[in-house]
């Protein structure tokens, strides 16, 4: 068909598509994608060789195929044939992903265009494509006609804007990408592509990252499960290293984007409970397993072969030993972590979310973390009701937590259903069954327990193994840290807070729906904090600066354009700038810490320097403002009071606002 000039230009762009397709396609075969890019190649041959009808959509699919196979140069011959091309080659998408590919190239390789170079590309597509007014309009200081309609231009070019912002948030211009999303979110409020929030969620620190990813659920817009799941990960990595306060608004924050999530009629998927369960972990404190009282089986039970059904009363019906009398009272703190996370996750699979043996796995594993016996029964009960297959990893997942809680005869039974799986496969153990068998035995010194089961199974034990148990019983103890007095009050205020939400998530999950933000808005988090200029305040110098005073008023639109999630546009709008100027924020004192941070390192006495170096582990938080202090003599965050005037100040520092014009006037955002 080639030879015989069949093929048109959108044979051209449906064939770029495929390819492009098959090589994003996780699911495609080694060969399938190694045929895939020998076709690219061709296609760009068949291109260059004028064989082959173009497309500009096309050729902006083989651009970004050269972009993500990291053939950069591949990419800017390409880009220099195209340069001087006509529109049919060359089109504001082509102009937005060859920006793309030069950022990379310069991230990559240290050289190449710098970001002038590419403002400069992005000028001449503006000048060289105008649309409806686009030049005018992707500005920063651009005025609506109407603040309450939705945009109807054609031309907006917001792929090339896509292309600039990438160029600005990966080259260090984090202010003026920003104002790039600030502009997109001005002009599509309902429909603002989700790649350019998932630029700012995958490459901003937390707080940014949050703040974005609401915007994104505020707006209606379909939103992929696997963002949320970014989302939590990002709120459960940042827990580490913070003290139970910060944890616990974390996990407010976990629960605040499901709840988001949610609320577009989404479902939740195993993936996110997992990462549920990991925040309420992180709350846990390392209680010594004295503190916890000894269980023993009622008498008989730890002699027979206990059914699978069975196993989870076997810790149910365990009763505390005369010795566990003499040991001081359990860990409340703990238990009560491990009851609400239990009970959040239950609700969640009564309402629907699927149950998975990766939940299931990592709520044993917090039972057994938070040293309850009662909470590691009542879920291995839940895990056996529910059908879900046990795996490998569930069941080393139950030997760890029968050690974590001293249970010797659940132990023994646990570690049987692990061989009973081994000898029923026919295979050798994984030498991850002996870690855990080893861990486990570790809380109780069985130690002659594990050495005995390595002699009966050495025929099918894994070379090296016995050193590694070595090793792993000669490993010293965690350190002990148990709850303050201020830390368990406030896990009593904060947990029914908790638990009232969930129960909530769990209602519009039984039941879903496009839920109304605007009039059922999501509870408020103790961090990250919003702005601290008043809302009045704000509310008037959005207005001087989105309204022309010398256009007459408009009158009020026969139908309010509202966005799916209940927003009037125009306070949506209005919403989605005071939250850029709160993204603002975060960065610019974030970046003034690391400043600050950096000088330290450069000044500080050698003895110090790793101390300084350890609050660089501090940076993940949903509230910059609340880190943890440099130095003992850093003064701390004031709280200001703003006058207009000064809240005007405050606006122009944060968006290179020129105030040089009288205010009111609309220009020089």
């Amino acid at each position: 068909m080639l030879q015989e000039g069949l093929l048109n230009h959108n044979d051209f762009l449906h064939l770029s598509r495929l390819t492009h397709s098959i090589l994003r396609g996780p699911k495609n075969s080694k060969e399938k994608k190694q045929l895939a890019v020998t076709f690219l190649y061709q296609l760009i041959g068949d291109l260059q060789a004028g064989k082959i009808f173009p497309h500009h959509q096309g050729i902006m699919h083989l651009i970004s195929m050269l972009k993500e196979r990291g053939d950069y140069d591949g990419g800017i011959q390409l880009w220099t044939w195209l340069s001087n091309k006509s529109g049919d080659y060359v089109s504001p998408y082509v102009y937005g992903a060859a920006i793309e590919l030069f950022t990379l190239h310069s991230l990559h390789t240290g050289t190449g265009a710098k970001l002038s170079d590419l403002e400069n590309m992005y000028a001449e597509a503006l000048k060289r494509f105008p649309g409806d007014f686009a030049q005018y309009h992707l500005q920063p200081n651009a005025i609506l006609p109407d603040r309450r309609e939705l945009v109807e231009m054609k031309g907006l070019h917001i792929t090339l804007l896509e292309g600039i912002t990438y160029a600005r948030l990966m080259l260090g211009e984090w202010k003026s990408a920003y104002l790039a999303l600030d502009t997109a979110l001005r002009l599509l409020p309902t429909q603002a592509p989700l790649r350019l929030y998932e630029m700012f969620i995958f490459n901003r620190p937390l707080a940014e990252t949050y703040r974005v990813f609401m915007i994104a659920c505020r707006s209606g817009i379909e939103i992929r499960s696997d963002l949320l799941t970014i989302m939590l990960c990002k709120l459960t990595d940042s827990m580490k290293k913070s003290g139970t306060e910060l944890k616990l608004n974390s996990i407010g924050a976990m629960l605040n984007a499901i709840e988001a999530y949610t609320s577009g009629g989404y479902k939740l998927s195993p993936p996110h409970l997992s990462q549920l369960i990991k925040g309420f972990e992180s709350v846990l404190t390392k209680v010594p397993l004295k503190a916890v009282p000894r269980m023993e089986f009622k008498e008989g039970l730890s002699q027979q072969k206990l059914p699978e059904n069975e196993l989870g009363d076997k810790v149910q019906n365990a009763e505390p030993s005369t010795e566990s009398q003499e040991r001081p009272p359990p860990g409340r703190f703990n238990r009560n972590i491990a009851e609400i996370a239990r009970e959040v996750i239950m609700n969640f699979h009564a309402s629907g979310v699927p149950a998975s043996d990766s939940s299931f796995a990592t709520l044993i594993g917090l039972a057994g973390r938070a040293r309850s016996a009662e909470i590691l029964g009542l879920s291995i009960l839940d895990l056996q009701s529910s059908g879900v297959e046990q795996t490998d990893i569930l069941r080393r997942i139950m030997v760890l937590a029968a050690g974590q809680i001293g249970h010797q005869s659940l132990l023994e039974t646990t570690w049987k259903s692990i061989v009973e799986a081994r000898m029923a496969e026919g295979v050798t153990f994984d030498w991850l069954d002996w870690m855990a068998l080893s861990r486990a035995a570790r809380y109780e010194n069985r130690f002659a327990f594990v050495e005995e089961q390595l002699e009966k199974y050495k025929e099918i034990t894994p070379y090296g193994v016995p050193e590694k148990i070595k090793l792993e019983f000669e490993k010293k103890g965690a350190t002990i840290i148990m709850p303050t007095e201020a830390e368990e009050k406030m896990l009593e205020t904060r947990l029914p807070e908790l638990r009232a939400q969930a129960l909530r998530i769990a209602a519009q999950i039984k039941e879903p729906r496009l839920r109304n933000l605007y009039e059922e808005p999501l509870p408020k988090l103790q961090a990250p904090v919003s702005s601290p200029i008043p809302e009045d305040m704000l509310r008037t110098i959005y207005d001087e600066l989105t309204k022309d005073p010398r256009q007459p008023e408009k009158p009020e639109p026969v139908r309010v354009a509202v966005s799916p999630s209940g927003y009037p546009v125009d306070e949506l709008r209005f919403a989605n700038w005071k939250t850029i100027n709160e993204c603002i924020m975060d960065a610019a004192y974030a970046e003034e810490r690391r400043n600050r941070l950096r000088h330290l390192l450069d000044t500080a006495p050698a003895s110090e320097r790793y101390g300084v170096r350890l609050k660089r582990l501090i940076e993940p938080h949903l509230d910059p403002r609340r880190v943890p202090k440099l130095t003992e003599k850093e003064p701390a965050v004031e709280e200001v009071t703003y006058t207009l005037e000064s809240a005007r100040e405050e606006i122009r520092k944060m968006r290179d606002v020129d105030w040089s014009l009288e205010a009111g006037s609309g220009i020089g955002f």
